[in-house]
């Protein structure tokens, strides 16, 4: 199955002249392994809903689904980025991971087996959208909930990330992208709801006027950073 292309609801309720809205490009990937539902899917679309539901926030989001193949993954982000009308402001992209909600901050140049994405490329990007941002849109209680990850992973979520990375460095366009817990989590981590309310929010902080960030939240961004490190070279 080739990419599938969401565009935004907003779109064609769009005046000519008016409001200038951000374009939000939301990408997610497709059900795999027989499964009947990828939840990156389940939580674009609502994002995308509430966007729709409520114009006053000025943001447009627009969708990209991406076939879960490793020999299909460059060809759809090409496609996807070509059929979009206008440049994106933002881009976010969402894949499954572990029972809770991650913001990636480190792609590596490494997918499954040891070989390298790019076999020029560096070794690791750092993603271009300040994670803090994301991070310190949300309440005290809900940021309990959220990870800051320095490993994506080895399979198409960090292949993904890498390639988009290099692919937007000439680029102004800043990009990110959040694991989301997979259905199997039940209720042991956000739920979809949970999770889409929560990327809202970080969407509307920062668009079309970026808030205030607290020193306080910075502070607490950077020791989980840190503390993230310390686990993951034990």
């Amino acid at each position: 199955m080739g990419i599938r292309i969401g565009v935004g609801i907003l779109a064609a309720l769009m005046p000519a002249s008016g409001f200038a809205f951000t374009n939000v490009l939301i990408t997610s990937f497709e059900p795999f392994a027989n499964r009947s539902k990828n939840l990156s899917n389940d939580v674009a679309k609502a994002v995308e809903f509430y966007f729709s539901s409520h114009p006053e926030k000025q943001v447009l989001i627009n969708r990209c689904e991406f076939p879960v193949s490793f020999e299909k993954i460059q060809a759809a982000v090409v496609q996807c980025l070509a059929q979009q009308a206008s440049k994106p402001d933002f881009i976010l992209s969402l894949g499954e991971g572990y029972c809770d909600l991650r913001i990636e901050t480190v792609a590596h140049n490494t997918r499954e087996g040891g070989e390298k994405i790019l076999p020029s490329g560096p070794d690791t990007l750092n993603y271009s959208f300040p994670p803090a941002r994301l991070y310190c849109a949300l309440p005290t209680e809900q940021r309990k909930n959220i990870v800051i990850s320095q490993d994506a992973g080895t399979y198409l979520c960090n292949y993904l990330s890498f390639y988009l990375l290099e692919k937007l460095k000439s680029s102004t366009v800043p990009f990110s992208f959040m694991h989301v817990p997979p259905e199997s989590c039940g209720t042991s981590g956000p739920s979809v709801a949970e999770s889409s309310q929560w990327l809202a929010r970080m969407i509307e902080f920062n668009f079309p006027a970026a808030g205030a960030l607290s020193a306080q939240c910075i502070s607490e961004f950077a020791a989980k950073q840190i503390q993230r490190a310390g686990v993951i070279n034990k």
